[in-house]
């Protein structure tokens, strides 16, 4: 093979290369939504006030600027470091009395539902958001006020 044919065979490899990486360029959005150049957002409210025994939501809302797919969105709630809920592959658990909203989750909405407010409920809430390859936490304080089994006021935290 003379050098022409040497030179030219080496442009023509270069090329395939580089049209196979800009191949799976192309395909990262499809393989990891949300990769696509954007941040995925993750927001809270700083605190939430709950009143002993009633039922609280802690609103948790999330952006990937196109449809949910829920196959690649991960959701978790924690109570300091212990886990409370959560959400992959289409699958949701959680301890007792607290719950997801899984219909909103296509719509942004993580929403941490807790049935019947205790004691033990207060504190730092954190959710944490996965979707695709990015992750993103918001965190948020519950504070718990009303009146013990004796009818004596309870205010643990908060204004």
């Amino acid at each position: 093979m003379c050098r022409a044919q040497t030179d030219m065979a080496g442009a023509e490899g270069a090329v395939d290369g580089q049209a196979m990486g800009l191949g799976a360029l192309l395909l990262l959005p499809l393989l990891f939504p949300a990769a696509g150049g954007f941040q995925l957002q993750v927001r809270t409210a700083p605190s939430y006030q709950a009143v002993l025994g009633a039922g609280a939501r802690l609103q948790c809302l999330f952006d990937v600027r196109e449809p949910v797919a829920l196959s690649a969105l991960r959701v978790t709630w924690y109570l300091w470091d212990e886990r409370i809920a959560h959400y992959a592959e289409g699958k949701g658990h959680a301890q007792p009395g607290a719950s997801l909203e899984e219909t909103a989750l296509e719509t942004g909405n993580a929403t941490l539902v807790l049935a019947r407010v205790t004691l033990a409920d207060e504190g730092l809430y954190k959710c944490v958001v996965g979707y695709g390859v990015q992750q993103q936490e918001a965190q948020s304080t519950l504070h718990v006020h009303g009146e013990d089994q004796r009818g004596t006021p309870i205010s643990l935290g908060g204004p």
